[in-house]
């Protein structure tokens, strides 16, 4: 049995044409620096939450106490106060954009 030639006529103006496995993605530039951009936001809004608060941390205090070092306390703080009010309000924002889409 022989494979089938791909033909490929390459990617259209402004797009990226992937091709993983036998798998073609066609995948819009504009979009995916868009989409990049909004996660880093995300990422940099999420960690002003989790620094914000009381007891202001700062970030390298944020980013020990994400990974269970640091004071105890800040642990305590990030583990069980902070990150499930930001996962929910996360969830919750992604899950009003979905309902908003459809």
């Amino acid at each position: 049995m022989s494979a089938e030639p791909r033909i490929s006529f390459g990617a259209p103006s402004g797009h990226w044409l992937v091709q993983p496995g036998g798998m073609t993605l066609l995948i819009n530039r504009r979009g995916f620096w868009a989409g990049m951009g909004l996660a880093l936001m995300v990422i940099a809004v999420a960690l002003g939450s989790l620094s914000v608060g009381t007891p202001t941390l700062s970030i390298s205090q944020v980013g020990a106490a994400l990974i269970g070092r640091g004071d105890p306390f800040d642990v305590f703080m990030l583990h069980e106060l902070r990150l499930p009010r930001l996962a929910a309000g996360v969830l919750s924002g992604a899950a009003l954009g979905v309902g908003g889409c459809l």
